[in-house]
């Protein structure tokens, strides 16, 4: 929520004021995807299999975040270096630049929000049916 906040900043807000909750949001988005994550793999996989399914997310969560991170910059910096060439001046065309790095992230959250809520919603009722399945239960 606070990316979508962020996108509003116009160019006589002082800094301070509102970058501190992005910033900390972040981070505190980032660990509690990988906690969630873990549980989830926790619950899902076999022993045998979890330490391998933890490494993989692991993986895929340090990979997310650098991509991430990557085209976040270059539409900032694509952005940002239009507006210059369109006759701005450079503090608008920084701010426009963050705006689009902001708007991206904020529909990179949502995305990821709406693939994570299928996600779990088949991987709870598949574990649901293999507990059927080990109790001898005929899946309805």
């Amino acid at each position: 929520m606070s990316v979508y906040t962020t996108s509003f900043q116009s160019k006589s807000t002082p800094f301070h004021p509102t970058r501190p909750d992005p910033c900390a949001t972040t981070i505190i988005s980032t660990d509690l995807l990988f906690n969630v994550g873990n549980l989830v793999i926790t619950a899902n996989f076999l022993d045998k299999s979890q330490a391998l399914a933890g490494s993989v997310f692991n993986t895929v969560a340090q990979l997310g975040n650098s991509i991430g991170l990557a085209v976040t910059a270059i539409i900032a910096a694509a952005v940002s270096d239009a507006a210059e060439r369109g006759g701005r001046t450079n503090s608008y065309a920084l701010l426009k630049g963050n705006r689009s790095g902001f708007w991206t992230c904020f529909a990179a959250a949502v995305v990821s929000v709406l693939i994570s809520s299928v996600g779990l919603r088949k991987a709870r009722e598949s574990r649901e049916e293999e507990r059927t399945i080990a109790q001898g239960m005929p899946c309805t």
